[in-house]
C-alpha cells in the first residue's frame, strides 16, 4: 500500500518533505515565536514540574507537546511539527475523497507562503485548520456525520477563538446528528474541565480566563462598532442564505454552502478579534482553496504555474528567518538565583528561568522590597513606563544597557515558586488599587445575557 501511494502521489510526498523542511528551517533559524514559546512553557508545566503556566492558553497544544517530550524537550518541538504537517496532509487527503476535487492540486495550492509563513509559526494555525478539515470530512461522509464534531472540539480546545465554528453543526438538519454532535463535541471537553475543576475548583477557570483576556483586549484596542457590523454580516448572511436557499442549489450543493458559510464565520471571528492579524484569517484559506480547485481543475497547467509561483514567493519569505528571535534571550546571563519579572518573561520561563510578569507601575516599588529582579527590555513597547526614565530612577538599578535595564534590591533575593495565577486575579489586583474589580471592568451587569454570562463562567 505505501508502495503504491508512493508511485502513485511522488509530487504530493515532494511537496509534503519540501513543506515539513521548510517548517523546521522557520523553528530552527527564526528560533521559538513568543506563543510557541508559552505553549511550550504549559507543557512543561504540565509534565515535567515547570515553572510558568497560562490559564487562557488552550490545552491541546501543550498536550502534544508534553506527550512528544518523551524523546526530550529539545526534540519534542521538532517531533510536534513533523506531527502536524502530517496530520495536514492526511486531513487534504481525506478531505479530497470525500470532496471529490483534485487531491494533488488541493494539497499543492496549500503550499503558499502565507500558509507556511502561518501555519506553525505561533504554534496552532496549522493544527487547527487540519481538525477543521477532518470535521468537513466525516460530516460529509455517509455514516460519519455522526462522528465529526469531535475534531470540532479539538479544534476548540486548540484555539479557543474557533467557538465561532460551533454553528457548522446545523448545516444538516436532521436533529439526531446534530444532537450527537453537540454530545460528542462537549464529551471530548470534559477531562480538560475536569482538570479545572480539580486546580482551581471551577471547571471554567481557563475559559473564563480567555473571555476576560480577550473582552479587555477589545476593550483597550479593539472597535465596538466593528463588532456589530460583525454581527449585522452575519444576521444578512443567515437570512439571505433562509431566504434564497431554493435558488442557491442550482448553483451551490449542501458542501460548497457549507464553505461560503465558514467564511462569513471566519470573517465575523476576525472582526472581533482586538488585533487584526492576518494570521487569524488562517481558516479562510480552506475555503478559498477549495473552490480556487473546484473551478480551475480542468486546466492541469494551472498546477504547476502555482507550484512555480508558490515556490518563488516561499523564496522570497526564507530571508525573514536569518536570525532568531529569541536569540538574544537564549544566550541572556543572569548570575543571581532570585525570582524575576520582566516584560520579556514568557522568553525566560521557556529557558526554564522562573519569570513573573512585569509589575504594574503602582506596585513596582512593592516588588522590588520583596526582593524581586526586574528586567525590562527597552525595544519592548510594554510597559508604558519602560521608556519613563525618570520613574525607573528612583529605584535601584543593578544594571544599565542601551538594550535592557535591571533593578533590584541587592540586599533582598525573591526565592523562585510556581507561577500559575490566572490574567483575571493579576488585573484583579491592579483594578482594586483604582477601586473596581474585573466585573465592574468588563460590564458584567451591562445586561441580562452580561450577567448570566458572568455567573457561568463565575468572574
Amino acid at each position: 500500500m505505501i508502495k503504491d501511494f508512493y508511485k502513485n502521489n511522488k509530487l504530493i510526498i515532494i511537496l509534503f518533505l519540501f513543506s515539513t523542511l521548510f517548517f523546521i528551517y522557520q523553528r530552527n533559524s527564526g528560533g521559538v515565536h513568543w506563543d510557541f514559546a508559552l505553549y511550550v512553557s504549559n507543557a512543561k508545566y504540565l509534565f515535567s514540574n515547570g515553572f510558568y503556566f497560562e490559564w487562557w492558553v488552550p490545552p491541546f497544544t501543550p498536550f502534544l507537546l508534553g506527550s512528544f517530550s518523551i524523546f526530550g524537550w529539545f526534540l519534542a518541538e521538532y517531533v510536534y511539527i513533523i506531527f502536524v504537517s502530517s496530520l495536514f496532509l492526511f486531513s487534504c487527503l481525506k478531505f479530497s475523497e470525500v470532496f471529490k476535487i483534485n487531491k494533488t492540486f488541493f494539497y499543492a495550492t496549500f503550499i503558499n507562503s502565507y500558509v507556511l509563513y502561518h501555519g506553525l509559526r505561533n504554534g496552532t494555525e496549522l493544527l487547527s485548520l487540519s481538525f477543521l478539515i477532518l470535521f468537513f470530512t466525516l460530516f460529509f461522509k455517509k455514516n460519519k456525520e455522526f462522528k465529526s464534531s469531535m475534531f470540532l472540539s479539538l479544534s476548540f480546545l486548540t484555539r479557543y477563538s474557533n467557538i465561532f465554528l460551533l454553528p457548522l453543526i446545523f448545516l444538516k438538519k436532521n436533529l439526531k446528528i446534530i444532537f450527537f454532535n453537540f454530545l460528542i463535541f462537549f464529551i471530548l471537553l470534559i477531562p480538560w474541565l475536569l482538570y479545572n475543576y480539580v486546580i482551581s475548583g471551577n471547571p471554567l477557570t481557563s475559559l473564563s480566563d480567555y473571555y476576560v483576556f480577550i473582552y479587555l483586549q477589545k476593550l483597550y484596542y479593539g472597535d465596538e462598532i466593528i463588532s456589530y457590523i460583525s454581527l449585522f454580516i452575519i444576521g444578512f448572511f443567515v437570512i439571505t442564505f433562509i431566504a434564497l436557499r431554493k435558488k442557491l442549489r442550482k448553483f451551490l450543493d449542501l458542501k460548497d454552502a457549507s464553505m461560503v458559510f465558514l467564511i462569513v464565520i471566519v470573517i465575523v471571528s476576525f472582526l472581533n478579534m482586538p488585533f487584526k492579524d492576518l494570521r487569524y484569517l488562517f481558516n479562510i484559506s480552506l475555503p478559498i482553496i477549495y473552490f480556487f480547485v473546484k473551478f480551475t481543475t480542468k486546466f492541469k497547467k494551472i498546477l504547476y504555474l502555482i507550484i512555480a509561483i508558490n515556490f518563488i514567493t516561499i523564496m522570497t519569505i526564507i530571508p525573514l528567518y536569518t536570525s532568531a528571535e529569541d536569540i538574544y534571550f537564549r544566550n541572556f546571563k543572569f548570575e543571581e538565583n532570585c525570582m524575576l519579572m520582566s516584560n520579556a518573561w514568557v522568553y525566560f520561563d521557556y529557558y526554564d528561568i522562573p519569570t513573573e510578569p512585569y509589575p504594574w507601575q503602582e506596585f513596582f516599588d512593592k516588588k522590588v522590597e520583596e526582593g524581586y529582579r526586574i528586567i525590562l527590555f527597552k525595544w519592548i513597547r510594554e510597559p508604558d513606563y519602560v521608556k519613563n526614565e525618570t520613574f525607573l530612577a528612583q529605584f535601584p538599578i543593578i544594571e544599565n544597557t542601551s538594550n535592557y535595564v535591571i533593578i533590584g534590591n541587592k540586599n533582598i533575593c525573591k526565592e523562585f515558586y510556581k507561577i500559575n495565577k490566572t490574567f483575571t486575579e493579576r488585573k484583579n489586583e491592579f483594578l482594586l488599587t483604582k477601586n473596581s474589580t474585573i466585573k465592574e471592568e468588563i460590564n458584567c451587569h451591562k445586561d441580562i445575557l452580561s450577567k448570566v454570562l458572568c455567573n457561568i463562567l463565575e468572574i
